[in-house]
């Protein structure tokens, strides 16, 4: 079954075209992104609110996110498998400081 097309975004990454959303979770932005159309195992990652200064999570973050969980194991078109986690706190996702302040906000062309 394919993921819903409203409340998500598209994003094409090494031909590859995956659909992402945010959503606020209990102090974070949680980003889950599933392959399209074959929904298999979802990637799910949560940003902190207390390390961002703008939350804010655009398609660059997305596509790191996403390129780090593939390096890492992540099987977007394998079915029942549990959703697949990144931790934020301990990856090389493309951020910035302001004030002692993450932002994970990078400009791109993408």
């Amino acid at each position: 079954m394919a993921w819903p097309k409203k409340g998500t975004r598209p994003i094409t990454v090494n031909n590859i075209t995956y659909r992402w959303t945010v959503k606020p979770d209990s102090g974070y932005i949680k980003l889950i992104v599933v392959r399209e159309p074959q929904t298999g195992q979802r990637l799910t990652t949560m940003f902190p609110y207390r390390l961002m200064v703008i939350p804010l999570i655009i398609p660059s973050v997305v596509r790191s996110v996403i390129l780090l969980a593939l390096e890492q194991g992540w099987q977007p078109t394998e079915r029942g498998l549990k959703e697949f986690y990144i931790d934020v706190d301990k990856q090389a996702i493309p951020s910035f400081e302001i004030i002692g302040k993450k932002i994970y906000a990078a400009y791109s062309s993408n």
